[in-house]
């Protein structure tokens, strides 16, 4: 038996490419609340990091193209964090959602030169890399404003409903994408006016509004039908939603939104329940000022922005998977419960119950 034999030679494997970027934010954010609870990070720097929480999108991006697994995928998590990290840090003032809802068929094109070219050899990957940047570059110049203004949504479509009767009333808002504007009618001779607003659709869109009393209750419901959901044009940033809600009939509202804005403005409302649930946006609710209430709102990634009026109390429960919170100064904290000085006694409080898995959220205090 020859010596080779004996001793057969080691087989080589390949050399693990293991991730680096993911370790070097998991660092990153463990420094950051480090300092934040030795008291090191506070107000303006610590709002600033927590305005950098698109970073991560561009972390999984960069790290994805590290590993080499394709360059569709990785590219399209850099552009979505880039454009949400201008956004966040105030650079640019666009509707960041309905910029990104328009970019879906730049990415149809980074997979077709993934298949076709990037896969085939290193040089192929840098040209389809280079060629998808340009025109994530180029759409983005476009959609936020640069170029020609192209808009498919329809004309504004007036909304009114009369209140009959109805001594509170549940409000169901289901639009598709766009936007939606919530806010005290401010007409003073509407007393009979439940709601009163304007409503911009997409050409191909209907919008069925429906309106039923039962005794002193009132059910109010507009839902969204026949939308190619999944195929959105330049002018989905234009859809919205207006609606001036009358401020002397007490509220509830539930609203479900896939992407866009939601802005609700409550300060003068009577509201005692509000329930949204949101898969890719920015949602910024004013609290009403008096009363007490529940807020549940449920993202899958984008920002929650809470807004309390002086007077009012809230304890927050937060339900995040790598989402940032912050909250005003003067809060205690109790893992992942946070609470207002006056809550427990206080007559004007509201209960938040938010659940974001990536983005950021806020409270903000009025003095």
């Amino acid at each position: 038996m020859t010596e080779t034999q004996n001793n057969p030679q080691p087989t080589r494997t390949g050399r693990y490419r293991g991730s680096f970027i993911f370790p070097i934010i998991l660092i990153s954010i463990g420094v950051v609340y480090l300092l934040r609870n030795m008291g090191v990070l506070s107000g303006d720097a610590w709002n600033l990091v927590l305005r950098l929480w698109p970073v991560l999108l561009i972390g999984i991006g960069l790290d994805s193209l590290f590993q080499r697994q394709g360059v569709a995928g990785p590219v399209f998590w850099i552009g979505v964090g880039s454009v949400l990290l201008l956004s966040t840090l105030g650079v640019v003032d666009w509707n960041v959602f309905g910029v990104i809802l328009n970019l879906w068929p730049v990415l149809l094109i980074a997979i077709g030169l993934d298949l076709a070219i990037a896969r085939r050899s290193a040089l192929g990957a840098v040209i389809s890399m280079v060629v998808i940047l340009a025109i994530l570059a180029g759409a983005l110049w476009y959609l936020g404003g640069f170029g020609p203004s192209i808009s498919q949504a329809g004309s504004g479509e007036p909304v009114s409903q009369a209140v009959d009767g109805a001594t509170q009333v549940a409000v169901m808002l289901r639009p598709a994408v766009g936007s939606i504007l919530i806010q005290p009618l401010q007409d003073a001779g509407s007393a009979e006016t439940l709601v009163s607003g304007e409503v911009r659709r997409a050409r191909s869109e209907t919008i069925h509004t429906d309106y039923q009393v039962s005794g002193k209750e009132g059910d109010f419901s507009m839902t969204s039908e026949g939308m190619r959901m999944f195929f959105p044009s330049i002018g989905s940033a234009s859809w919205s939603w207006d609606l001036d809600f009358n401020p002397a009939v007490p509220l509830e509202f539930d609203i479900d939104l896939g992407m866009g804005d939601v802005r609700l403005d409550l300060q003068d409302l009577q509201v005692n329940d509000v329930h949204g649930d949101i898969g890719l946006g920015r949602v910024e609710v004013t609290l009403p000022e008096q009363g007490s209430l529940e807020v549940d709102i449920n993202g899958a990634m984008g920002e929650t922005i809470i807004i309390v009026p002086a007077g009012v109390e809230v304890r927050l429960q937060a339900d995040t998977a790598m989402s940032f919170v912050s909250a005003p100064d003067g809060y205690t904290r109790d893992e992942h419960t946070y609470t207002s000085p006056g809550y427990a006694t206080a007559e004007n409080r509201v209960d938040l119950n938010l659940s974001q898995a990536m983005g950021h959220i806020e409270v903000r205090a009025e003095k």
